[in-house]
């Protein structure tokens, strides 16, 4: 007895699979490879705050908190850890700041400027994915601050330099006054 089966239905499944692996695989590597190339830090949590994935210029940006990251640990361990060893206004207090921090991060992210306790400056942006997960993204800003410093110095030097301008000039017009009439004097007066 001899069974034949025609299996090309089967090896064009099994060859469409394959196709869609291999577009998936090929998606997957563009989108981690987009994800790379962001300007900045760049981390993925799940609606129960866990840390799904996240980028190389996580440790350019935060350096030793990368060591305590892992697929899974939490929002709350991140920002805990950042507060004890990282951030510059929950030095004094790391456990309120670290409560206030995750309030506002669960009721409505908002933009926001941190100082670091190295002197650089970070701007974090959260927002909301569809399924209830955030995006994280840190930028350094550091230049930006030290810009905007630069700025607001030079335009307190100039404003000085209006202020002592217009103050000579005034004194200027009140030496004037008194070298006239001082001139004025000396030629109403005798020789002796």
């Amino acid at each position: 007895v001899c069974l034949r089966f025609d299996i090309t239905a089967l090896k064009r499944r099994e060859q469409d699979l394959s196709e869609a692996h291999a577009a998936t695989d090929l998606a997957n590597a563009r989108l981690i490879d987009a994800i790379e190339s962001l300007p900045a830090a760049f981390l993925l949590f799940d609606a129960q705050e866990r840390l799904v994935v996240w980028n190389s210029r996580v440790r350019e940006i935060f350096g030793p908190l990368t060591d305590q990251m892992a697929q899974g640990v939490t929002f709350e361990s991140i920002v805990r850890y950042a507060a004890q060893h990282l951030i510059e206004e929950a030095a004094i207090h790391p456990e309120e700041w670290t409560a206030a921090r995750l309030e506002q991060f669960r009721r409505e992210p908002t933009p926001r400027e941190l100082r670091l306790r190295d002197g650089r400056w970070i701007r974090c942006l959260d927002l909301r994915t569809s399924d209830g997960g955030t995006v994280c993204l840190r930028f350094d800003i550091t230049q930006e601050k030290q810009r905007e410093a630069e700025l607001s110095q030079a335009q307190k030097m100039e404003a000085l330099g209006q202020l002592t301008g217009g103050v000579a000039h005034d004194f200027n017009n009140l030496l004037q006054v008194i070298s006239g009439y001082t001139a004025l004097c000396i030629k109403g007066m005798e020789p002796d």
